[in-house]
């Protein structure tokens, strides 16, 4: 029951309660002086009643502004990353990201996948012995690189949001960024290739993350992933 119910139930008790001025109470006629204060009473609670009801309409207006501008809570999110303990790979070892899940790559054991604690994000890092390109052919394999992507796009169906294309980044032999569309969510996707010696060591990493701080903490961990790696023993 709320406040305005109680007034008015109290303002029908009030009533009630007046000194009945009909035939059962001739033997006692009411004076013109006792009817006005009754009448009076009446009026105040009246009044009373609609100023809880401006209240009330107060409170309501400003409980309906709370709970529209109440920030809703969201599930936690990764939004920075860190190397963990050193693996070894092939001839190399290397910083595998920490807290993310080790899988190892059918059919291939110089290839290794890690997988994020929410599953958004994604690597996979391959080492291919001798299989380094010269600095002069640079240009040429970053163009058969993305052909190859956009041919397998093609081939499988794949929604292509932003097209592959070379990112410019002296730390590594080639760079390539590309968005596609996995389960109706974007995916960002980038291919680095490192070149120690007359290796190639290639990293994919892929996230569905919606969030630009947690893509951008996603991308920076795989690289410092790529760089980290060593000849094993050194």
């Amino acid at each position: 029951m709320d406040l305005i119910a109680t007034f008015r139930i109290l303002l029908g008790l009030s009533v009630l309660a007046l000194p009945c001025t009909g035939a059962a109470a001739q033997d006692k006629p009411a004076t013109p002086d006792k009817v006005a204060e009754l009448m009076q009473t009446v009026e105040q609670l009246k009044s009373e009643i609609a100023a809880l009801k401006a209240e009330n309409a107060t409170l309501k207006q400003k409980l309906a502004e709370q709970a529209t501008t109440r920030p809703t809570t969201s599930p936690a999110t990764h939004t920075s990353f860190e190397l963990g303990p050193t693996a070894k790979l092939g001839a190399y070892q290397y910083r595998t990201p920490e807290g993310w899940t080790h899988q190892g790559v059918k059919n291939n054991p110089l290839g290794a996948l890690y997988r994020s604690p929410d599953k958004a994000g994604v690597i996979l890092v391959v080492v291919r012995p001798k299989g380094a390109a010269p600095m002069e052919a640079q240009v040429k394999y970053g163009q058969n690189i993305v052909q190859k992507l956009r041919e397998d796009f093609l081939r499988n169906k794949t929604e292509v949001v932003a097209a592959p294309a070379t990112v410019p980044d002296p730390r590594f032999y080639l760079k390539v960024h590309e968005r596609i569309k996995v389960k109706e969510k974007v995916a960002d996707q980038t291919h680095i290739y490192l070149a120690p010696g007359r290796d190639m060591i290639e990293l994919s990493v892929i996230t569905t993350a919606e969030a630009s701080d947690q893509v951008v903490s996603t991308q920076k961990l795989a690289e410092e992933v790529l760089l980290s790696f060593a000849p094993a023993g050194k």
